[in-house]
């Protein structure tokens, strides 16, 4: 016993090994496809390390004395993640920190099979070194345990099998891609031989109408994580309910099919446009002749949703990847319909599979569309002679009795009984249903606290024109983060009119980099925030009725548009529209189409010539006219280099050109009299046959440099017009050899005719 101190103390360690709570031998390998974040899962454990802790301690008259102060502890450790192989390990979410891998001297063993045990281990623990194939996990010899002996809260973004083929960021899995392997794969899918699949509805190219196709074009890209068991019937019905699709069997092949109904053009991950294009040309023609119904009953049966029970707000519940794959639901609204028949909220889709907000969004918004828009169900008999139909399959029905003539409708059921005879349900198909709408939806509210918000802009204020207020007096306010900052979360915003005192009339909550807030100069505290668009720093995009793309930044669907002179400034009176090109062998021009199939491209095409070239198709075009950017003068029919004030390609024994002035075209000092009146149309014909017309007369002329062509025509060719020729125009004095002919008279012409080139 020390004099002024207590018994001495002496610090021991608590532990041995690892502390495990539970332990479970029996969890299913996890599959991860694109990336996603999965838990841990300890495979194997041993040679726990302990590691005194020294520092001062506490002493008496003396001060105090250095020491052991506790212990920490450490162990050789592996996790298994999931199926193997994997790509790599993104993030380590430990506890609140977020840290890049490596770390915690772990090494990634990617599951390949065969693949070889793991060094370290081999070399220490020979007998415990399983090479573990077809299993990606992770290893350390030197895992720290802290000074709990245990394993904290910890999880791993796993970068999975067919990362990188979807997703904007290019993080997620191409969906056909996805389902292709989980049917097919011997090791851990459902094992269906690959010709068991139809690769032409499932793979594809732009312009087709696969499933591939139709995914691309939309950006849909998904990231599952298999954790759990569930029978591979319920993960695929999911997964193709997210992607707006069904599974059909065609003979002895498993089909997947779009309820996409409309042209949909995207941009993929990398950059490429891809264009999807449906298939929905009805298969049949059905009337009331090929429906089979017993005397008195109705032919086609209809049973039609009661629109106050069918929802107008879908929620979507996903995971969220810039803020560490939290869970985050986003929702679409139809707001149309919630002021009709009043706010029905529909159950919540469970998406962990989705882990981009931007594809919650869009998948919420087409599975509202569906539950909204498709209320009609027809259910009718067919003989056996239909038996081609299957399921997805677009046919019109007509049925006076019911209004319908050629009405198309989907088949979703079909139903074959032993007399041969097939019922069908189908539903109603109105165009559009399967395409985004404009929508407005949360964003998800989960904040990242790590990450301090940008300053706010200086705001944008506006007064938007009466056209978009109903004649409401407001002004328009865009905010935004600085350095369009992506964690910028929202802002209070506040106004005031003597600029002492201020009042709060909204709050921007969400993420936009640019939202639009709503005041009428009147009413005290204003209206609440309202999303007019994302504008985004710096506009990058526009959309009017219509989304626009990274190739179509500007998209506009309009009856007419309008650019006028500046009245208002104003200005000196002018409206100039320029196109400005690169260079010379660039293009600039305007391009006609039909269908959005191009017909007329306008424009200086690859040179600085003005250049106007047709197609009837849209893939073969011909140059229809060329005028010089250096002389002026003009080329016709497949000329491309005019080397005359009118050059016109041509061949064969017919005139190029017919010239035919009518009478409102009279030369100033053309006779006024009756007499010199024009001819009824068709009343004089002049037919020149192989000479060319004499030198100062009235007839077709050019000037002698033209004139001079090549040999003239053969006897068997000619060429003739039809004039009006004034009596003034007759008496013209003939022209002295080398003399420059004369100028026409306004309202005459003068070119050159030949069935040659010039």
């Amino acid at each position: 016993m020390s004099l002024f101190g207590g018994k001495k103390r002496t610090v021991r360690p608590d532990y041995t090994g690892l502390q495990v709570q539970t332990a479970s031998s029996a969890l299913p390998i996890p599959i991860v496809y694109g990336t996603d974040r999965i838990a841990r899962n300890v495979i194997w454990s041993d040679g726990c390390q302990t590691h005194a802790q020294r520092g001062k301690k506490a002493g008496g008259k003396g001060g105090g004395r250095h020491g052991v102060t506790g212990y920490t502890y450490s162990t050789w450790i592996m996790f298994g993640l999931a199926e193997g192989p994997v790509q790599g390990i993104g993030e380590v979410f430990s506890g609140q920190s977020v840290t890049p891998f490596p770390t915690n001297f772990l090494s990634l063993i990617p599951g390949d099979t065969p693949q070889q045990p793991w060094g370290p281990a081999l070399a220490r623990y020979p007998a415990a070194a399983l090479p573990y194939n077809g299993t990606a996990y992770l290893a350390s010899p030197d895992f720290d345990l802290g000074s709990s002996a245990t394993i904290s809260s910890i999880a791993f973004e796993v970068v999975g099998r067919l990362a990188g083929t979807a997703g904007s960021l290019g993080q997620d899995a191409d969906p056909a891609a996805l389902i292709s392997d989980f049917l097919t794969n011997a090791q851990y899918g459902v094992g269906l031989p690959a010709s068991a699949l139809s690769g032409a509805a499932l793979f594809g190219a732009s312009g087709d109408a696969s499933y591939q196709t139709y995914r691309a074009a939309l950006g849909l890209g998904l990231s599952p994580a298999l954790t759990d068991a569930e029978t591979a019937n319920s993960i695929l019905a999911r997964w193709l309910r997210l992607t707006n699709s069904a599974a059909v069997w065609s003979g002895a092949r498993l089909r997947i099919v779009p309820y996409g109904d409309q042209v949909v053009t995207g941009v993929t991950h990398t950059g490429a446009r891809i264009t999807y294009v449906p298939d929905v040309a009805p298969v049949y023609d059905l009337t009331d002749d090929d429906v089979l119904a017993a005397e008195g009953d109705d032919p086609v049966r209809v049973a039609r949703s009661d629109p106050y029970g069918l929802p107008n707000v879908q929620r979507v519940e996903c995971s969220d990847r810039s803020h560490g794959y939290t869970a985050t639901t986003v929702e679409a609204r139809d707001q149309g319909a919630i002021e009709r028949y009043g706010l029905k909220v529909g159950g919540t889709i469970t998406a962990r599979e989705i882990c981009a907000l931007s594809i919650g969004r869009l998948v919420a918004q087409l599975a509202l569309q569906r539950a909204l828009y498709i209320r009609n169900t027809y259910t009718f008999r067919l003989s056996w002679a239909f038996c081609l139909l299957e399921p997805m399959d677009v046919v019109s029905l007509t049925d006076p009795g019911l209004g319908l003539a050629r009405a198309p409708v989907r088949i979703t059921a079909i139903e074959e009984y032993e007399d041969g005879l097939l019922t069908v349900t189908a539903e109603e198909f109105p165009r559009g249903t399967a395409a985004a709408y404009p929508r407005v939806g949360a964003t998800g509210s989960a904040i990242n606290r790590d990450r301090a918000p940008a300053p706010v802009n200086d705001p944008l204020l506006f007064e938007p024109p009466a056209a978009l207020t109903a004649g409401v007096a407001q002004v328009w306010i865009a905010a935004s983060g600085a350095n369009a900052d992506p964690y910028w979360g929202g802002a209070n915003v506040w106004v005031s009119r003597d600029g002492a005192s201020f009042v709060e009339i909204g709050t921007i909550t969400d993420t936009t980099n640019w939202r639009l807030v709503v005041h009428d100069g009147v009413t005290p505290g204003g209206h609440p925030a309202v999303s007019a668009g994302d504008l985004k720093a710096g506009v990058p995009v526009l959309g009017m009725k219509t989304a626009a793309d990274a190739n179509n930044r500007l998209a506009v669907k309009s009856e007419a548009a309008l650019l006028s002179w500046d009245d208002v400034t104003p200005g000196a009176g002018n409206m100039r529209l320029t196109l400005n090109k690169k260079a010379a062998a660039n293009d600039a021009g305007f391009v006609l189409q039909t269908g959005y199939a191009s017909r007329v491209l306008f424009g200086t095409l690859g040179s600085d010539d003005l250049i106007v070239k047709t197609s009837p198709d849209g893939a073969a075009f011909r140059t229809a006219m060329t005028v010089s950017a250096g002389t002026g003068d003009v080329g016709l029919a497949g000329v491309t280099e005019p080397g005359a004030p009118l050059h016109v390609q041509g061949s064969g024994a017919q005139p190029i050109v017919q010239v035919r002035p009518t009478g409102a075209m009279r030369p100033e000092n053309a006779d006024p009299s009756p007499a010199a009146a024009p001819e009824p149309h068709g009343a004089r014909r002049v037919r020149r046959r192989r000479s060319r017309p004499p030198t100062g007369s009235s007839a077709c002329s050019a000037p002698a440099s033209t004139r001079a062509g090549p040999t003239r025509p053969t006897p068997s060719r000619s060429w003739a017009w039809r004039r009006r020729i004034s009596r003034r125009q007759r008496r013209a004095p003939p022209q002295t050899p080398h003399s420059a002919p004369p100028a026409p008279p306004r309202g005459a012409f003068s070119c050159s005719v030949s069935d040659q080139n010039f």
